[in-house]
């Protein structure tokens, strides 16, 4: 009896760590590669696919600078090669308008003393596994660019196990050819509802926004708050007088009141008598 009891838990043990093992590998974000039948469903499946984190994006003052900041982790098994990444503010947008880049005037671009443009390239050479780099650039403005939010698109390329990959952001493609690459995804890719055959890449990463605008006025703020506080110890002065809370209180608001009627009765028969 008690070896069939044995048995039993033995045997519980064992479904327990495979269905969990499953469970795991199912839900984790970075798959293993044995489950990919090809180098490219491996490559371009959103779980594997070089992950864009810890962004900071500036709001800039027109006519000072900020800086951009995020991170990028190479979540595949070996090292990514030859790496660049170019970011560039392609679009403006506000709530009733939006432009094209080339349309506004003494637009925002990135700075350092190699650029001054709204097409930045960074090249890193290798990153290594699971290894995160970090990417820092200033963002500068002139004293007349428009106010608003300003969109940055991102195109990675690397070399990965001797082969090139191209990986792009939402904003290199026209509207049109997203839809049709969002509503007929390629059956034979393990790449969520894109067709990335369609858009001619290996991947889609995000892209990024900051805005440009005047600092709010304070004054107003302040204005607010102080006729709060002068109402409010108004309305406690006439509590306190009406209710006799301090009689002395009283005694110096009636002196006071007799003399004010004293000064505008005085004011007021010398002005009938001129």
């Amino acid at each position: 009896m008690f070896l069939w009891k044995r048995k039993t838990v033995i045997i519980f043990l064992i479904l327990l760590f495979f269905f969990s093992s499953v469970f795991w590998s199912e839900t984790s974000g970075t798959k293993p590669r044995s489950e990919f039948d090809t180098d490219q469903q491996y490559i371009s499946h959103p779980g594997n696919i070089p992950s864009f984190e810890n962004f900071t994006t500036p709001i800039i003052i027109p006519g000072e600078s900020g800086i951009l900041n995020f991170t990028i982790k190479n979540r595949y098994n070996l090292p990514l090669r030859n790496v660049y990444l170019a970011l560039e503010i392609y679009h403006w947008a506000r709530i009733d308008d939006s432009s094209d880049i080339s349309e506004i005037s003494e637009p925002p671009y990135f700075f350092s003393s190699t650029n001054s443009s709204t097409l930045l390239s960074l090249r890193f050479g290798l990153i290594k596994s699971n290894e995160t780099v970090e990417v820092r650039e200033k963002i500068k403005t002139k004293g007349d660019t428009r106010e608003g939010t300003y969109f940055v698109r991102t195109m990675l390329t690397f070399t990965y196990n001797n082969t090139s990959y191209v990986m792009k952001s939402r904003g290199h493609f026209s509207k049109e050819l997203w839809n049709q690459a969002t509503s007929e995804p390629d059956e034979h890719e393990d790449t969520g509802t894109i067709n990335l055959t369609l858009l001619g890449v290996d991947g889609i990463i995000p892209e990024t926004t900051f805005s440009v605008r005047k600092p709010v006025a304070i004054w107003p703020i302040y204005v607010f708050a102080g006729l709060t506080i002068f109402f409010a110890a108004l309305a406690i002065f006439v509590y306190l007088i009406e209710e006799e809370v301090y009689p002395k209180l009283n005694k110096r608001v009636e002196e006071c009141r007799r003399k004010l009627n004293k000064l505008w009765f005085s004011l007021k028969n010398r002005k009938s008598k001129s």
